[in-house]
């Protein structure tokens, strides 16, 4: 794990596992504890809400808390597509039932990401360095992941004194780089 001078840089895979073998008894502690899990979506609503299965339960991450940064770069949440197969860490908020009778879990990835952001990158000023993975590659820019997905943007006009003719030129997705901060898009 990376750390910095103003606190620790946060991986989706490091904290706990919710996974097949999950009970309804364990999300209901990890929910009153406030724990943050991580498990991996298995499908996703037209809507783009994900949808987890635990043991014996289903868990749904809805579209509008799955995701900063797509309140953030204001992107369409059939973004939330790649989020398939991947480590997705989330709190458990509560329980409901479906029309059916069936319980399932009600999980929140935003509330994780907004704390992280206001207590650990919102405190890094321009010109500090902080450790980064490239998440997406586009011609014109990366897309890094700073810690639990919130992405930042860096663009093809500062990744080197000589610009390269497009990203993917020199930067990969899954590169570990470091990134220094320039500003904040507004956030609120």
């Amino acid at each position: 794990m990376n750390s910095d001078k103003i606190g620790v840089i946060r991986r989706e895979s490091e904290f706990a596992s919710a996974d097949s073998q999950t009970t309804e008894a364990a999300l209901q502690e990890a929910c009153r504890k406030a724990s943050l899990l991580t498990g991996i979506p298995e499908r996703i609503d037209p809507d783009g809400s994900l949808w987890f299965s635990f043991a014996g339960i289903k868990g749904v991450l809805p579209a509008q808390r799955a995701d900063l940064s797509l309140h953030l770069w204001g992107c369409d949440a059939v973004n939330l597509q790649e989020r398939l197969g991947r480590r997705t860490c989330f709190t458990v908020t509560g329980f409901a039932k479906t029309s059916a009778g069936e319980t399932y879990a009600v999980l929140d990835r935003y509330a994780v990401q907004e704390q992280y952001l206001r207590e650990v990158l919102l405190m890094h000023h321009a010109g500090d360095v902080i450790p980064c993975t490239v998440a997406r590659v586009t011609p014109e820019a990366a897309y890094c992941d700073l810690g639990l997905g919130i992405l930042g943007i860096l663009p093809r006009t500062r990744i080197c004194v000589m610009y390269p003719k497009a990203v993917y030129d020199i930067l990969d997705c899954g590169d570990p780089i470091n990134a220094v901060v320039i500003g904040y898009h507004s956030y609120g």
